[in-house]
């Protein structure tokens, strides 16, 4: 991946799989940039909570970008706690199926992209730019 430039996305979806990133950077084996998607709420790993957002985000090593988000009903509230705190997102359907709670409505990508660029900018947080996003991860 180094030889051809490639950015690794560290998917987490619970402290072990943070400490084994941990220990592969040790090793040299994987370098900065940084980019995590942490996703919460699966069955078998971290519950989605902001402790348990916080937590992963606290042992991120220092200056990484990271995403929060949820699994399924969880993906709502972890991307607001998310942008809340200064992250960015991963929203879509691989995720989540659902435009809400109650599992009525379908969603699609566009509108779950939207609501969350609404709740951004209610939050003071404008969308990123590719240019801006492709330099802070070391893209080219």
């Amino acid at each position: 991946m180094r030889a051809r430039q490639i950015v690794p996305e560290w998917e987490l979806f619970d402290l072990g799989m943070l400490d084994y990133a941990a220990y592969l950077r040790t090793r040299g084996l994987l370098g900065d940039p940084v980019y995590a998607n942490i996703l919460l709420g699966s069955l078998g790993t971290l519950q989605a909570t902001a402790l348990n957002l916080a937590l992963m985000v606290e042992r991120l090593p220092a200056g990484a970008t990271w995403a929060g988000t949820g699994v399924g009903r969880h993906q709502l509230s972890m991307n607001r706690l998310a942008i809340a705190m200064g992250g960015h997102v991963r929203v879509g359907l691989e995720d989540n199926i659902w435009w809400d709670d109650e599992r009525t409505e379908l969603a699609t990508n566009v509108r779950l992209v939207e609501r969350l660029v609404q709740i951004g900018r209610a939050m003071g947080r404008e969308p990123a730019e590719p240019a801006l996003v492709r330099s802070r991860l070391g893209i080219v």
